[in-house]
């Protein structure tokens, strides 16, 4: 859209195709004038946007608005349709993958809605006919399917009726396959819907005239006919019952208008199944048999020509492995049940036998097995990644499967290459950080991703489906990230991609049978990434147990020994365990492999879980260590109705280490030195394994010296002596000393020291009260804050000293039998205060507190003295102080007298000459 076009601003902000923008768009729209509405309804249309400048436009009250909107509408909406109809007629009936980007069924949906808000009006409606009626047939009901649920849901009764109404009434008028199939899609979405409570008497009429219509047209050769006809009678009675016998005839016609063996029969069977029909007239032994007589006639087709003949019939059988199964479950369902072996065992043999025919095609045996492709993001396509195939993983493809000479650079070009969803990068490890749910990836965030897959190694994908129609070649193949997990249930199992319900339902009933949980069963989601369908858990197939046992040996020994035989193994092996488990016995195991959370131990055969939390009484640093190693175990938890066990080894080590412990303990007295094992650092000390016991060190009895943490002198595992500092019996609580082995510092210490030497040492702690100085190590004194300066003010110890500073001090205590030694620095200097203020000089001071027996006054900060109301005059008797001073006057003062062991100082007021005289008499 033109930045110069007008409301450009505020439909940057509020894009109109995003719907939660429409609210705020449409309250702006009603403030708007007539002339500016329709400036915005067209500047909205230019956005690409459809609904919202209908919507704006049906709410509004002018008529002009209407009538443009519509036009422009109307021509938008043609020019869009002509390109529809002429792409969907250039493409060939054959193509089995009539695929519809989400943009255009999006705007379908718009064009739906669009034609709705402007009510239905007769030019655009002829557009929908023109599009309904032109369009190639197949690719047409991918948007039938894709939007008419949206239809049946937001549109009312009323809406429903109309937009219905006319399209029943084209086709009665011309019965034209396209119009009935758009019919089929309504009615299919129109039957199940509460909706059809609503329908009024007159569309009722309606439905009955088309049911009518379709009857006398109903030569076609498919379902689709008395399926809407049944329809049209359950949206007009509310029920369907199609066990009346007046029904017979008309379905038997219809069944027999059918190619039997088709896949496409299903929907046709399920619906008639889903209304109690009862298919007594209908022979599925003989369907059976001609789906096989089909399968067998494909299978030689492909074997005897060329290679874009077996493509395509790959490709039909890819897109459809889920519906032949189905359709051959329906029929075991419904076929003679002595019949169920051999049909079952015949539909299996056929599917290998194509398998193996499509095995020669260049990524077929890839995607059959899972097996892993090789290579790199090179690039972006629409929706995604272009992936180029490691050249040597490629051309060795080539070369195994004799493709060489077909290999042109068209070839390469479309089999060298793979497509990577921008969905699939939440499961890349590499770019999952760049996946964002519900955002379109960024293109910084694109390159960033390409630019990091070039300079790495290959990638290891999955291919989760190929495609060898002409249409789409950029879906050949579709990678997924290869997943660990995946990988590893899909080798267990020998899981196929193709047909892949066979193996499936196989896994799943011998679960069921045996009363176990299938192991797909909760892994669903992860399965469905690789497989070409959603996974179905709940096939009908019966088969008898010991018929079904048979089966599967006949059909896949491979699963019938990992499954069954496995099982059976395992229910004896379970019942050993128990006997253990019961009797509290020790059991000898070999630990097999690592899995989440621990290790898989094998005890009799049956495997066991091993929590990571269970092997050791330490830490575990690498699990790998336990890999192929017999270790004895005690049972702990056993499961008896998932037949799942827990064991431990970490209990025996326990017991093991009760017995040393009480033996120790026997043993332990104060003073006793033992050796020991460094089990556990922690920052407040370190656990010592003295043998099945453990006890403590403090941090504080690891060293004389200060240390930060334990480990700046020991290390794990470290093996030390250790002396009994205390020991609680009650508690079973050791604690140890390392230090207490050891000389103490004090005891080398320089032995000439004395009161009155000068030290030089390192601030090692800061108190409030004061700073330790390191001498040696582990001999430290202490500089009391009121040693630290000779100004009293400065009462923080932090503000005159950093950790790690080195000082010189005096020393002014000293006790070597107490270890007690005080220092200072001020005592290197003389005091300031006897410099500055000597005896019988005169200073100004400032009084700052009044009391009855006199006043405080400060000479600056830090130094204070106290006038007693004696000495405030010599003249005439002071009653009070406050008749001398006042708190905050400024008075004149003379030193009478100094402390310097007190610091105390002496003042005095003078205020004549004779009393002058008298203070000095008096001195």
């Amino acid at each position: 859209m033109s930045t110069d076009r007008p409301f450009c601003a505020i439909l940057i902000e509020h894009d109109p195709k995003d719907i939660r923008s429409h609210s705020i768009l449409r309250f702006f729209a009603e403030d708007l004038s007539e002339f500016e509405k329709t400036e915005f309804v067209s500047s909205i249309f230019e956005s690409g946007s459809w609904i919202l400048p209908t919507e704006i436009s049906s709410s509004s009250g002018s008529i002009e608005l209407k009538n443009y909107t519509k036009e422009k509408f109307h021509k938008i909406f043609d020019e869009w349709a002509i390109k529809r109809i002429e792409f969907s007629v250039s493409l060939k009936n054959e193509i089995r993958n009539f695929f519809i980007p989400i943009n255009l069924l999006v705007e379908f949906r718009e064009a739906l809605f669009s034609v709705r808000n402007l009510d239905f009006p007769i030019e655009l409606m002829s557009v929908f006919e023109k599009l309904v009626c032109e369009s190639n047939s197949n690719y047409l009901n991918n948007y039938f399917e894709n939007s008419f649920w949206l239809v049946i849901e937001e549109f009312n009764a009323d809406e429903i009726e109309i937009f219905f109404t006319y399209f029943s009434n084209l086709y009665v008028k011309n019965n034209s396959l396209n119009l009935k199939s758009f019919l089929y899609s309504f009615l299919n979405r129109l039957a199940y819907s509460s909706k059809i409570f609503l329908l009024s008497q007159d569309f009722t009429n309606t439905l009955r005239k088309l049911s009518k219509s379709l009857k006398d047209n109903n030569n076609q050769n498919d379902y689709t006919t008395i399926i809407s006809i049944f329809l049209i009678e359950l949206i007009e009675k509310k029920e369907l019952n199609l066990s009346n016998s007046s029904f017979d005839k008309i379905i038997i016609d219809s069944l027999s208008t059918l190619k039997k063996g088709e896949p496409e029969n299903l929907d046709f069977y399920r619906f008639l199944e889903r209304f109690n029909y009862q298919f007594k007239n209908l022979d599925f032994n003989l369907e059976a048999n001609t789906l096989f007589e089909n399968l067998q006639i494909n299978i030689n087709l492909a074997n005897n020509s060329d290679l874009r003949k077996k493509n395509a019939l790959a490709q039909h059988y890819l897109k459809n492995t889920e519906k032949y199964c189905e359709l051959l479950f329906f029929y075991l369902e419904h076929c003679s049940k002595i019949l169920v072996n051999e049909i079952f065992i015949e539909f299996v043999r056929l599917i290998d036998e194509l398998r193996v025919t499509f095995s020669t095609l260049l990524w077929f045996e890839e995607y059959l097995n899972f097996d892993i492709v090789k290579g790199k993001i090179i690039g972006t396509i629409p929706n995604g990644f272009n992936v180029e195939i490691e050249k040597d993983f490629f051309n060795k493809r080539v070369e195994d499967k004799k493709l060489s000479t077909l290999c042109t650079e068209e070839f390469v070009l479309q089999n060298g290459f793979g497509f990577l969803n921008f969905k699939s990068l939440k499961d890349f490890p590499k770019t999952s950080n760049f996946y964002n749910s519900g955002k379109n990836i960024t293109q910084k965030s694109t390159k960033t991703i390409i630019d990091a897959a070039k300079i790495s190694e290959p990638e290891s994908f999955f291919i989760s489906s190929v495609n060898y129609s002409s249409a789409n070649k950029w879906n050949v193949p579709t990678f997924l990230p290869f997943n660990n997990t995946l990988s590893i249930l899909i080798s267990k199992y020998d899981l196929k991609a193709f047909f892949s319900s066979i193996e499936l339902l196989l896994i799943e009933k011998a679960h069921e049978y045996l009363n176990l949980e299938s192991p797909f069963l909760g892994k669903t989601t992860l399965i469905n990434k690789v497989l070409y369908f959603n996974f179905n858990h709940d096939y009908k197939i019966n088969f008898d147990r010991k018929q079904f046992w048979s089966i599967l040996e006949t059909i896949r020994p491979t699963l019938y020994n990992l499954i069954y035989l496995n099982h059976t193994k395992n229910e004896e092996s379970f019942k050993k365990i128990i006997s253990i488990y019961e009797n509290n016995q020790i059991v000898t195991g070999l630990v097999t492999s690592m899995i989440k959370g621990g290790m898989v131990v094998e005890i009799f055969g049956k495997e066991v879980f091993l929590p990571g939390s269970q092997i050791d009484v330490k830490s575990v640093l690498d699990y790998n260590f336990y890999v192929d190693k017999l270790m004895d175990f005690r049972v702990i938890k056993v499961d008896y109705r998932s037949k799942n066990v827990v064991v431990s080894h970490k209990i025996l080590i326990e017991e093991k280490n009760e017995i040393l412990r009480e033996q120790s303990l026997l043993k332990l007295e104060k003073g006793t030195v033992l050796k020991g094992r460094v089990k556990n650092i922690t920052y407040y000390g370190v656990f010592i394994d003295l043998g099945g016991i453990d006890g403590l060190i403090h941090i504080s009895d690891l060293s004389w010296g200060r240390i930060i943490h334990p480990d700046e002198i020991i290390k794990l595992d470290d093996e030390i002596n250790v002396v009994i500092l205390d020991f609680d019996e009650n508690k079973k609580r050791i604690t140890l000393g390392l230090k207490q082995l050891l000389i103490h510092p004090w005891d080398t210490f320089t032995k000439d020291l004395k009161v009155g030497d000068i030290v030089e040492g390192r601030v090692v702690d800061i108190l409030n009260y004061g700073a330790f100085i390191e001498l040696a190590f582990g001999v430290e004194g202490l500089i009391h804050i009121s040693e630290m300066s000779w100004n009293q003010s400065q009462n923080n110890a932090h503000d005159l000293l950093n950790i790690g500073d080195d000082l010189v001090a005096v020393v002014i205590i000293f006790d070597r039998k107490d270890r007690k030694l005080s220092l200072s620095i001020k005592q290197l200097t003389s005091d300031p205060l006897f410099d500055k203020y000597a005896k019988g000089t005169k200073h100004r001071a400032i009084v700052i507190k009044v009391v009855n027996i006199g006043i405080v006054v400060q000479l600056e900060k830090g130094v204070e003295g106290f006038i007693h109301i004696s000495k405030m005059s010599f003249i005439k008797k002071i009653k009070h102080p406050l008749e001398f001073a006042k708190v905050g006057e400024t008075i004149d003062i003379y030193i009478l007298s100094l402390n310097k062991e007190t610091r105390k100082i002496g003042i005095g007021i003078v205020k004549n000459k004779s009393e002058n005289k008298r203070i000095k008499k008096i001195n």
